[in-house]
């Protein structure tokens, strides 16, 4: 909208523009929705192709499953990592955590907050009980993990997307029980659960009858 003027630069009126730009949002709408879509058969396909065992979310999602927090770290060194590490592990004995549990938790943990220091450079570790399980949340502000590498760093053998990223993220989903991940240009949070108990052999096939 500008004004229009006469020969001697008085206003005599106004002149306005418009331009149509429903085809241009409907578009936008179109990328967003699909977007969407590609995200969601991405989980549920590596949902599927974990067992169940890694799944993709949002980062409320992860706080809320989490719950509070027993205990949190900010990591922004190997230094701080290790403290933080020797810290978890302490906290994992007073659970009464299974002596093998605890030491594939803490593995996951460290593996986890190994990629923040790599990738992440900064961020923070928090240990949270739920019930009979421990989750340890990572967090960090790093580039993120891009939608279309997510397969890969689940499914792909021997498959980095920088480093050791796509062999760690392996690692972690074979040991623990669960494995969150939510990615995006803000950063990466990972979750990592198990059980403080894990049934016996004899325990799960009694179950299963």
């Amino acid at each position: 909208m500008v004004p229009w003027r006469r020969a001697n630069g008085t206003i005599g009126g106004i002149v306005i523009f418009t331009e149509d730009i429903t085809e241009r949002k409907q578009t936008e709408n179109a990328l967003k929705e699909m977007e969407a879509h590609k995200r969601e058969f991405y989980r549920r396909t590596i949902l599927a192709s974990t067992d169940g065992k890694l799944l993709i979310t949002e980062k409320q999602e992860i706080a809320e499953t989490a719950g509070p927090a027993l205990a949190r770290w900010e990591i922004s060194s190997k230094d701080t990592a290790g403290e933080a590490i020797a810290s978890i592990q302490q906290l994992i004995r007073e659970t009464g955590m299974e002596e093998q549990s605890g030491y594939d938790f803490r593995g996951c943990v460290t593996e986890a907050v190994t990629n923040v220091l790599k990738h992440g450079k900064c961020g923070s570790i928090s240990l949270h009980r739920v019930e009979d399980r421990l989750i340890g949340v990572i967090e960090d502000a790093g580039p993120g993990i891009e939608a279309l590498a997510l397969p890969d760093v689940a499914l792909t053998k021997n498959y980095s997307t920088a480093g050791t990223l796509g062999m760690g993220y392996k690692m972690m989903i074979h040991f623990a029980d669960r494995v969150y991940l939510a990615t995006g240009p803000e950063g990466t949070t990972v979750a990592v659960e198990m059980s403080i108990r894990r049934s016996a052999p004899w325990q799960e096939d009694a179950s299963s009858h």
